[in-house]
């Protein structure tokens, strides 16, 4: 059976999330980072491909990737920032600097039974993507509870405690942390890693919980 594209997702997610994580001092350049990211997005493409994913919900999570990962890089103080800024992986990748929008413009069209692409930006609402609803937290988990629903209709759920680690790989994986101005290299392996990938296994659990009528939380 083919591996959720949720579960692919998972060594680009890490590495967002480790980025941001990690001390000041120890971010990359924005040319390391955005070689990193790119060469992640790269792999998920061919091993989405060798699962024999759909093709377009495979683009569509690239999309929600990409947001995602400039929204954090955006929020992070960095030396990078600012030539960040002026050319984020959106734009690079997708040609658009609105992928705050785009991102829920985009969640709109899926249809139905699109659940692998649909995992994918429920999982960069459960990491905290806003995009255009910055400010309006309750609109954007009333967002996150439906896709939750619908995710749970679709019966793209688990039971959280027969959930297996994802990607094993990922433990293992250093991260490589150039300063942009020089300095010693610093690698986030072990500790960091395994710490960011728990994080993700915890949501996933969350996201495939129960196919089995669990309701989900109501608004707040």
């Amino acid at each position: 059976m083919a591996a959720p594209l949720g579960r692919i997702a998972c060594d680009f997610v890490s590495a967002v999330v480790l980025f941001a994580s990690a001390p000041e001092a120890t971010r990359p350049a924005p040319s390391a980072l955005r070689a990193q990211l790119t060469a992640l997005l790269e792999q998920l493409a061919s091993r989405a491909s060798a699962e024999g994913l759909d093709a377009a919900q495979v683009e569509a999570a690239r999309f929600a990737l990409v947001a995602f990962a400039d929204e954090l890089v955006l929020l992070t103080a960095w030396a990078g920032h600012d030539a960040w800024a002026q050319e984020p992986l959106q734009q690079q990748l997708f040609r658009t600097q609105r992928a705050g929008n785009e991102f829920y413009e985009r969640l709109a069209l899926l249809r139905p039974d699109e659940s692998d692409a649909r995992e994918v930006f429920a999982l960069c609402l459960a990491f905290g993507f806003q995009g255009q609803w910055a400010g309006h937290d309750a609109q954007r988990q009333e967002i996150l509870r439906h896709q939750l629903e619908q995710l749970r209709v679709a019966g793209r759920a688990v039971d959280a405690s027969a959930v297996t680690p994802l990607a094993p790989a990922a433990y293992e994986v250093e991260v490589d942390l150039r300063p942009a101005r020089g300095g010693a290299v610093a690698r986030i392996g072990a500790g960091w890693a395994a710490a960011a990938v728990g994080l993700f296994a915890l949501l996933w659990g969350v996201l495939r919980w129960v196919a089995s009528g669990v309701a989900l939380p109501a608004g707040g």
